[in-house]
């Protein structure tokens, strides 16, 4: 089992692609090479600690984060929104508390 920890993957965040530099067309473009990438390294019995801005705020795809491997362990940022972070957990998505 290896840990690994990511940030700010801004999951359906257009606008991250322009404030970011990042070099993507557009956000499907951007969510499907983020995710996978991330599944060619982690495994399924992998955990993974997102430390803050998973996905927009608001979206409500839980097919899309159903297809990530490893467990996924969530340090909320600010686009984690409430509404978001129920939508996490119904995938399996651990939300630590911040201190």
């Amino acid at each position: 089992m290896n840990i690994f920890f990511i940030a700010d993957t801004h999951f359906y965040h257009k606008n991250i692609i322009k404030y970011c530099n990042r070099p993507f067309k557009d956000i499907v473009e951007m969510d499907n090479v983020i995710r996978d990438n991330w599944n060619s390294v982690v495994q399924r019995s992998d955990t993974v600690y997102v430390v803050g801005d998973l996905m927009w705020a608001g979206v409500k795809n839980v097919e899309f984060l159903k297809q990530f491997h490893g467990h996924i362990k969530l340090i909320p940022g600010n686009h984690d929104k409430n509404r978001n972070l129920r939508l996490y957990k119904e995938v399996g998505i651990e939300i630590l508390p911040l201190i």
